[in-house]
């Protein structure tokens, strides 16, 4: 926005041979900085047009110390006066790469973020006014039910410990809160493990539970597709196994073995700064592969969860014609992942939820998490 004539008499008034001072405001000509920068940017936050207050100065890493040193300062100033009129300050380096540590630091004290590049800066602040657009639509957003709010959700979420959760205390946090799982019986032996299988009208899934371990499949502790009591037994007694290597207690999950129409992967990542999001995307062991995945702050309405679940190629996915999948499921359970994140959120901006893969079934048959994994720092 252009400046206001109060601005203008400001600026204009402590530096007379300016007469006219435009937005963007260049003060690099104007006078000693440590006299220029203080009154431009509070000039500027003191604006009631302007909602973001941004500096654009190059601070690469190999500069000297006279530029570390001014640099620094205006970062600082930039900050005090954001934080003064309640508003977003942002320190915008023009040139992207490796960028001056030292000015980090000092923006990092004033809670101020450096961003590298023209581009992506402008980019992350368009992001930025687009998610308190987001947030100020809360009014339209479902309430949670009582399940997302409860003492004993606040003790499970108390009892994970630090890092990687194992699945089965990942697992007691989901389902209390209504997340769709798919069914899984914990054993402790070959046998257990049999009879397990036997009582299951599909094909059976093997996992080791194992604390810390993130990847199952990437350290073999899945077997899929068990149809026979013998490769039950051999598929037990080698996760039984790797139990012992790992030094962790004999415990395997058993679980039916479920044909999807798509394969998604979908969770919680919190921020202590911005707050808790959803994610969604394309998933299964080629979910890093395909990145494709798209990232939303919470809670969110009904119809933006419709929008995520139908939109992009994910959207494709799931309409298609050919081998289509159950929509409504999907929608429903990114609405249980909205209210569920906050909440999360509350009791430790640290936690994050991982659920891959979902099974995405034929329409009418669901979407359900076929591993669940949550960890915090």
């Amino acid at each position: 926005p252009a400046l206001s004539v109060d601005a203008q008499h400001t600026l204009s008034a402590r530096f007379p041979e300016f007469q006219k001072w435009v937005n963007p405001a260049d003060g690099w000509d104007k006078g000693p900085w440590e006299e220029v920068y203080p009154l431009l940017l509070g000039a500027l936050a003191d604006e009631p047009a302007v909602d973001v207050l941004v500096a654009a100065v190059d601070v690469p890493a190999a500069q000297g110390v006279h530029e570390a040193a001014y640099t620094a300062a205006i970062g600082r100033w930039l900050g005090d006066h954001a934080a003064r009129a309640d508003k977003p300050a942002v320190y915008l380096a023009p040139a992207s790469g490796a960028l001056d540590a030292r000015v980090a630091a000092a923006l990092t004290h004033h809670r101020t973020p450096l961003v590298g590049g023209a581009r992506p800066a402008l980019r992350a602040i368009a992001h930025l006014a687009g998610l308190t657009t987001a947030r100020e639509r809360r009014a339209h957003i479902d309430v949670a039910p009582s399940d997302f709010a409860t003492a004993v959700l606040d003790r499970l979420v108390a009892d994970l410990p630090a890092g990687p959760a194992d699945e089965e205390c990942s697992r007691r946090v989901l389902t209390h809160a209504g997340l769709p799982l798919v069914g899984a019986t914990e054993v402790r032996d070959e046998a257990g493990a049999v009879a397990a299988a036997a009582s299951l009208a599909s094909p059976a899934v093997l996992k080791a539970v194992i604390p810390g371990l993130a990847h199952k499949s990437d350290a073999g502790a899945v077997a899929l597709r068990l149809t026979t009591p013998d490769e039950v037994r051999a598929a037990a007694r080698r996760l039984l196994a790797l139990c012992d290597r790992h030094d962790a207690p004999r415990r395997l999950l058993v679980s039916p073995y479920l044909e999807p129409a798509a394969e998604i992967i979908c969770g919680i990542t919190c921020d202590p700064d911005w707050g808790a999001f959803v994610v969604l995307g394309l998933g299964g062991v080629l979910a890093e592969a395909l990145d494709d995945v798209a990232i939303t702050a919470a809670p969110f309405h009904v119809g933006q969860a419709a929008a995520l679940a139908t939109s992009g190629r994910l959207g494709r996915v799931v309409t298609s014609a050919r081998r289509p999948a159950d929509a409504p499921a999907l929608i429903e359970l990114l609405r249980k992942l909205s209210w569920l994140a906050p909440r999360l959120w509350h009791l430790d901006a640290s936690i994050a939820v991982d659920l891959n893969p979902v099974m995405l079934m034929p329409p009418g048959q669901g979407a359900w998490a076929a591993d669940a994994l949550i960890s915090r720092q």
